[in-house]
């Protein structure tokens, strides 16, 4: 089996994005390879940000909008559950980030791992738990 693919809000907005056409063609591409070989993933989180994202920010049509949720609803889907909003704020906790006030004293792990936000992490732990 191919590794899955997890894609966030911006990959799926690019497509619709006419202003960006490096961006368009860029996210078309990878989202439809994976798209067709099965490993896309997506969670219902990412569904609903394209959806206010491409109507707020593109204009994009809400019945058109819509209709991509659809279609994007046949990849892989990550499905939370409140142990990973759990799970990642003890992620946050311990490694902290240095942009949240409450991390200021924190600074341990990886640089990397700093700069998540705990709303990452949950998709990362999500992610994670569907391979």
């Amino acid at each position: 089996m191919s590794t899955l693919a997890f894609f966030d809000t911006n990959v799926l907005v690019y497509q619709d994005d006419t202003s960006s056409p490096a961006k368009q063609d860029r996210a078309l591409g990878i989202f439809s390879e994976h798209f067709g070989n099965g490993t896309a993933t997506l969670s219902l989180q990412v569904l609903q940000e394209y959806f206010n994202a491409a109507t707020r920010k593109l204009n994009l049509d809400p019945e058109r909008a819509q209709r991509r949720v659809e279609i994007f609803a046949l990849a892989n889907m990550v499905r939370f559950e409140v142990t990973d909003v759990i799970a990642a704020i003890e992620l946050h906790r311990l490694l902290g980030c240095p942009d949240h006030p409450c991390c200021a004293h924190q600074r341990r792990g990886r640089a990397l791992q700093r700069r998540l936000s705990a709303w990452i992490r949950a998709r990362w732990r999500a992610y994670r738990k569907s391979i």
